[in-house]
């Protein structure tokens, strides 16, 4: 019959149909991934958008630079600068100053300056180039590199928390020279200089200002990300730039920077007034003319590192003139020297 042969039906054949390839095969696999991956990219773009306008920091299961960079660092912070090892409760109130009244008198009158923070100058350079820590320090005295105080750290940081309360945020002002040292023997200050940072971390600071790297903020970045490196993110430290460099570089010169630096602070320390001006109308002068680049940056203003000037008077025209973040470094006080340590260091 038609259509059958031997009793069964013949199966239709479409003569124009040819069979695909292993060529088309594969090209059929990589378009539907194609389109899976692109499923995948648009849904994580939306909710990287949802994480971003909410604030929230997407993490790899570390802790980001924007996690410990603007969690941690005070949106607004006014630091008294205090000299590390004093007890200041011995003080009548520490939250007084000594003033002259018209009889000549002395007296107590009280500090209008609400502060809610305490900087202390941990390491400056002497006036014969040599450097100084306020604190006894371990490292230091093994390697017996600079001069010493006889304070230990912890000891300090626990009189500072017994003289201005626990929660107060103690920031410690540290000058760093291995960039001023010769070329052979640049990296093994810098090593040394790193290991001390990291002792500071370690010892429970809360905030570390870096002084001392001038225009090389390349350096002072390096320098910061290798302490990271080596003791984590559990303080914030932050970089100091001279007034000059501020107010030549201006925004674009800041912009990176401040992407890269927990919190940058502007120092207008300056070691002489010019002629017709005080030292609170240059501190004025000075805070107005990077007023822009403070607000956007949040630059903090540091007042008063490596001298011992009428820093009150400064603070209080910074902060005539909306300089929320404010800090003083007092400098170092005449060091007692570690008895033990005294002939090996300046020898």
């Amino acid at each position: 019959m038609g259509g059958f042969s031997g009793g069964r039906r013949r199966a239709f054949r479409n003569r124009h149909h040819t069979p695909m390839g292993e060529g088309g095969r594969l090209a059929v696999i990589f378009v539907s991934l194609a389109l899976v991956l692109f499923v995948i990219a648009v849904m994580l773009g939306n909710h990287l958008r949802k994480l971003a306008e909410s604030g929230a920091v997407v993490s790899d299961g570390d802790t980001t630079e924007a996690e410990i960079y603007y969690a941690n660092a005070p949106d607004a912070l006014i630091a008294r600068g205090i000299v590390f090892g004093v007890n200041y409760s011995d003080a009548a109130d520490i939250t007084e100053s000594e003033s002259t009244d018209e009889t000549g008198e002395e007296s107590l009158v009280k500090d209008d300056i609400e502060y809610d923070a305490v900087s202390v100058t941990l390491r400056q350079k002497l006036s014969d180039d040599r450097m100084a820590l306020a604190y006894s320090s371990p490292i230091s005295l093994e390697y017996s590199i600079d001069q010493v105080g006889a304070v230990p750290l912890d000891d300090g940081i626990s009189l500072i928390a017994e003289n201005w309360g626990s929660r107060t945020t103690l920031c410690g002002v540290f000058e760093i020279d291995y960039p001023n040292r010769p070329e052979e023997t640049r990296e093994i200050m810098r090593a040394y200089e790193i290991s001390l940072v990291c002792e500071l971390v370690e010892a429970g600071i809360d905030e570390i200002l870096l002084v001392g790297f001038a225009a090389d903020t390349g350096a002072g970045v390096s320098f910061i990300s290798d302490v990271y490196e080596r003791v984590g993110r559990k303080t914030v430290i932050g970089l100091a730039l001279p007034f000059d460099y501020v107010n030549l570089a201006g925004r674009a010169g800041l912009l990176e920077l401040s992407k890269k630096c927990a919190f940058l602070a502007v120092d207008l320390y300056t070691p002489a007034v010019p002629v017709l001006m005080t030292a609170e109308s240059l501190i004025a002068d000075r805070v107005a003319r990077v007023a822009d680049m403070r607000r956007e940056f949040d630059l903090r203003i540091l007042l008063g590192c490596g001298n011992d000037p009428d820093t009150d008077s400064q603070t209080r025209a910074a902060l005539e003139l909306g300089a929320k973040n404010t800090m003083v470094g007092l400098g170092l006080p005449d060091i007692k020297m570690n008895a033990e340590k005294t002939t090996e260091v300046t020898e």
